[in-house]
């Protein structure tokens, strides 16, 4: 009788526990800096308060939400989040709700709904030309776009050049596929303020990915890209779209290219 009653509570135990797991419960913090490019800010709250990169935030003054943006670093006291989007300009003293998911009570919050980990932003411009020569930007993709009168192979080469050129290191690349990923290091003037160290196994970078089709002996030049943000085991992604200051060199990359191989 007791063995049948311990295997009832386990099994309701279980079942109540996975909508328990799904809420959510909040952090609030305040705003104590933006880089000048408005592309990160530090918040007062971090590890010791469970912060954890991945965590989704609203920005807001006044019950009014001002932006959203993910944490993508995290010091015991602060840490550092790229911003997404943005309604009002954020400033200093600003207050910031985290929302992520744990396994206490149930809170939850009208901002709840609005972000998520997972928040990504939503484009809907158009392709349009962004230097003469037929490269082409896809906003919705991210992707840059060119046609080379020259063959692949030769494409090929000269994209290893260039990528090195400008500080990209190769993580893969093969000639039967067309295929290039490389990666460099971003320099984030903003993370200074967290004076990370050697332990917190920090890393953000802009990957790329280069893929160079055979089009009747000339080449199609596809390149994309994203951030990732990386700590101690914990990774995070943003696709690199229209607005990101990180495009250009999308752009800026293409142009080189195809420079190179058509002269």
């Amino acid at each position: 009788m007791i063995k049948n009653i311990l295997v009832l509570c386990f099994f309701c135990a279980s079942f109540s526990g996975v909508a328990f797991c799904q809420e959510k419960t909040e952090i609030d913090s305040q705003v104590i800096s933006v880089n000048p490019d408005k592309e990160y800010l530090i918040i007062k709250a971090g590890e010791a308060d469970g912060v954890e990169i991945g965590d989704g935030l609203i920005v807001h003054r006044e019950g009014e939400k001002i932006a959203e943006a993910q944490i993508i670093e995290v010091r015991p006291e602060v840490a550092a989040a790229e911003i997404l989007n943005t309604e009002k300009e954020i400033e200093e003293g600003d207050n910031v709700l985290i929302v992520k998911k744990t396994y206490r009570g149930p809170k939850k919050s009208k901002w709840t709904t609005i972000l998520g980990s997972g928040a990504e932003v939503d484009s809907m411009a158009p392709v349009e030309t962004v230097k003469p020569g037929r490269i082409q930007a896809g906003q919705g993709s991210g992707a840059v776009s060119a046609d080379i009168d020259t063959s692949p192979s030769v494409v090929f080469s000269y994209a290893l050049m260039v990528l090195r050129e400008n500080g990209y290191s190769v993580i893969f690349s093969s000639r039967i596929t067309g295929v290039i990923l490389a990666a460099k290091p971003i320099e984030l003037s903003i993370m200074k303020e967290l004076l990370a160290d050697a332990m917190a196994e920090i890393e953000h970078k802009i990957v790329i990915s280069i893929e160079i089709k055979n089009n009747s002996g000339a080449s199609e030049l596809n390149i994309t890209g994203f951030k990732e943000h990386s700590q101690k085991g914990k990774q995070i992604k943003f696709p690199i779209v229209r607005e990101s200051k990180y495009y250009a060199d999308l752009a800026d990359l293409a142009s080189k290219i195809k420079e190179r191989t058509e002269h």
